[in-house]
């Protein structure tokens, strides 16, 4: 990755004077005049050291393309900046959705508990005047018994006072 200070100018003309030096390297390397020195190096090593200095070479120049064509740093912060939003979109969303399903809730658990309410309410009322009415029903029946156990009991005394007194005539009726 680059660095936040870098920007594209300043990091193409580094690659691109990177590249050139590996290549001025190698020929130098590869046609420098020189005095002949003994060296106890195998001549089939130092060709492979050669070969791989030249692949290392070759291949540089596509490493550095493909390293360019990776996100920098300013890229990176834009998408960075991109998926937060989308972040906070989506958020601010989840709430809205969530603040309206409370509320739908809310709203339904209040109708709920206003209906059952009702419902309770109109039940005892129900209940309350049914009570009343037995009451008033076991009262009334109460006041009928009471009206006619008077009247058994007057009927009863009567008949026993017409009861005494035609006994009492039988008796002295007979008796005399």
């Amino acid at each position: 990755m680059n660095s936040k200070s870098e920007n594209n100018s300043q990091r193409n003309s580094a690659l691109e004077n990177l590249v050139r030096q590996n290549e001025d390297a190698l020929s130098v390397i590869e046609y420098q005049e020189y005095e002949p020195q003994v060296f106890a190096i195998p001549v089939r090593q130092r060709e492979e050291e050669f070969n791989l200095l030249k692949q290392a070479a070759s291949f540089q120049p596509t490493l550095y393309r493909k390293i360019e064509e990776l996100a920098t740093w300013e890229e990176l912060q834009s998408c960075i900046a991109e998926i937060r939003n989308i972040e906070a979109r989506t958020m601010t969303q989840a709430v809205v959705n969530l603040t309206e399903a409370n509320r739908e809730t809310t709203a339904n658990l209040q109708d709920s508990i206003s209906l059952a309410g009702k419902k309770q309410e109109s039940f005892i009322s129900d209940n309350s005047k049914l009570l009343r009415e037995t009451v008033n029903d076991i009262r009334s029946t109460a006041e009928n018994l009471r009206r006619q156990l008077i009247r058994i009991m007057v009927t009863t005394a009567v008949g026993s006072a017409l009861l005494s007194v035609l006994a009492s005539a039988v008796y002295l009726r007979l008796a005399l």
